[in-house]
């Protein structure tokens, strides 16, 4: 697979340029999902091989592209990201787990979409925003150890008032 998919290295194949490559690593592509299309007796579809076992923002990402190379996208942002607030109307709107799930996976969806947008990948921003989570929650942890408080016995106001000074001591 490697030799059939870069010509350019390993066989007599010339070009001249990075889209040329890119070109015919994705013309190679479409040759093998319809070979192996044909042997399954169905459809092609260029989303054929975005493997199933990827973490899911960075399958969703990657089905996007593959959709938006195809010319199915937003002319814009502001389409996606009307998208997003229709999604989450529909997820308030959601009254059954069943549903709340369906919802909530479209927000999920709607989201990558964005970042897509904006060239965000959408699992290292969703890292960085644990990280930062874990480092703010941790400084509450030791300030409420430091006065012998538990988070537990802590109003949500009182909570939210340490998150406020958490992130002002933090970034």
């Amino acid at each position: 697979k490697l030799v059939r998919r870069h010509p350019h290295v390993f066989g007599d194949t010339q070009n001249s340029s990075v889209e040329e490559v890119n070109a015919q690593w994705d013309a190679q592509k479409k040759r093998e999902r319809e070979a192996k299309a044909a042997d399954e007796d169905r459809e092609v579809s260029v989303l054929d091989d975005v493997p199933v076992g990827l973490p899911a923002l960075s399958r969703a990402a990657k089905l996007q592209k593959r959709a938006s190379r195809e010319g199915f996208d937003w002319p814009s942002i502001e389409g996606a990201v009307e998208k997003l607030h229709e999604e989450i109307a529909e997820l308030d709107e959601a009254s059954s787990v069943a549903e709340q799930e369906h919802e909530l996976g479209d927000v999920l969806f709607s989201v990558v979409n964005v970042s897509r947008f904006i060239g965000v990948d959408p699992e290292r921003a969703l890292r960085y925003a644990s990280a930062r989570f874990t480092q703010r929650f941790e400084w509450i942890e030791a300030r409420l150890r430091e006065s012998g408080e538990a988070i537990r016995n802590n109003s949500p106001a009182q909570l939210e008032s340490l998150w406020i000074q958490a992130k002002e001591a933090t970034d």
